[in-house]
């Protein structure tokens, strides 16, 4: 590979993968033991010393892992004016360093030691190495901060993610979970697994269950939970909600469970991808996009935290209405929204003779009806 600018010389390095910005390979290096920090853009082939003001104290035999959910490097330990304990962290979007403030207890310096990073937990691992003692076979976790209080919800904290309503949820849809306790005080957002094609059902020391059916995640935080009911609660009257966070869970917590409970995400997009508005106005009979979730079962059955394969989009088992204005508008795609679990599309067609910057939008699946209040422009 052709580099129009490299670092020189390297002793050691340890080359990984970063997602931001896109296409940057970051390698932090001990260059002679000056403490660089260099990336190299994979789409250019051109090399950026990212040391910054603020760095690291020059080392070598470090650990560093990549923190795919938050977007840092963690760096541990090492050798350098002697052997190392801190424990940094470097954000590729600010182009900064900063010592991690660390609660509890850390591991003894040591430097030669071997680091991995378990993106579904959203924790770092660090092994063995040398330290004072001797080589050492210690296995030590970094993860998130956790608020040391006692998981808890309560039945008004229980609403659809889109349309915030509270009472009864449908099976397969996305909740939000209010209360305290509920997970890291820095919010995790949880991606797909690219083999499995699910989201994860443990995030970093957070499980959620729904009649002992583990429940996908979607984001945790100390005071938020975003989740998707299972499938498999179809056919119960209630179902029972356990959130359990390093070991310690809530009083079950029971809601009703209805056929369908929709609810709409609060903006319609056009078929470019931009955001309706009164500034960006759709034509009447033009197409829009819609998202909603509380669809409840489908045809053929959705997976419980799968996003749709093999291009099929499972539609609802309901009767599907969309009404804009208080006229039906037809539908030309009603299924499961592509790279998605529990989020259904809708492709509408809006009818003729309807204007105005704020006209209303309603759905009704399975006769229950979505949020009031959602608007589209249309000109």
């Amino acid at each position: 590979m052709l580099c129009l600018r490299a670092p020189s010389r390297v002793t050691e390095c340890a080359l990984l993968a970063a997602s931001a910005p896109p296409n940057v390979t970051y390698i932090p290096a001990a260059v002679g033991r000056l403490g660089l920090a260099w990336s190299l853009d994979l789409a250019t082939s051109r090399w950026t010393e990212r040391t910054g003001q603020t760095k690291p104290p020059a080392r070598e035999h470090y650990g560093i892992a990549f923190d795919s959910m938050r977007g840092r490097l963690v760096l541990f330990g090492g050798s350098g004016s002697g052997v190392l304990n801190d424990t940094w962290e470097y954000d590729p979007r600010s182009g900064t360093w900063r010592q991690a403030v660390i609660e509890g207890a850390s591991p003894s310096p040591r430097s030669r030691h071997e680091s991995a990073y378990a993106a579904d937990r959203g924790t770092a691992f660090f092994f063995g190495g040398i330290a004072s003692s001797g080589t050492s076979n210690e296995l030590w976790m970094l993860g998130p901060g956790f608020a040391t209080a006692r998981p808890q919800i309560t039945r008004p904290g229980i609403v659809n993610a889109f349309s915030g309503q509270t009472g009864a949820i449908a099976p397969g849809a996305i909740l939000s979970l209010y209360g305290s306790g509920l997970g890291p005080v820095d919010g995790v957002t949880l991606a797909f697994d690219p083999l499995t094609a699910k989201l994860p059902t443990s995030g970093p020391g957070v499980a959620v269950t729904f009649n002992g059916v583990p429940a996908p995640l979607y984001f945790v935080r100390s005071d938020q939970l975003n989740v998707q009911v299972p499938y498999e609660v179809q056919g119960s009257a209630e179902a029972s909600i356990t959130v359990t966070v390093n070991g310690s869970s809530n009083d079950p917590l029971s809601v009703p469970v209805a056929a369908t409970m929709p609810g709409l995400f609060p903006r319609i997009f056009h078929p470019d991808g931009s955001v309706n508005s009164a500034a960006n106005a759709a034509p009447a009979g033009s197409v829009v996009i819609l998202y909603a979730t509380g669809q409840g079962p489908t045809n053929p059955p959705s997976v419980t935290g799968a996003y749709p394969a093999g291009g099929v989009y499972p539609e609802p088992v309901a009767n599907t209405v969309l009404r804009i204005g208080g006229v039906e508008a037809e539908l030309l795609f009603r299924g499961q929204a592509p790279g998605t679990a529990g989020v259904m599309q809708i492709n509408a067609r809006i009818p003729a003779g309807i204007t105005g910057p704020a006209v209303p939008v309603s759905l009704i699946i399975g006769g229950a009806a979505s949020q009031s209040g959602v608007p589209i422009a249309v000109r």
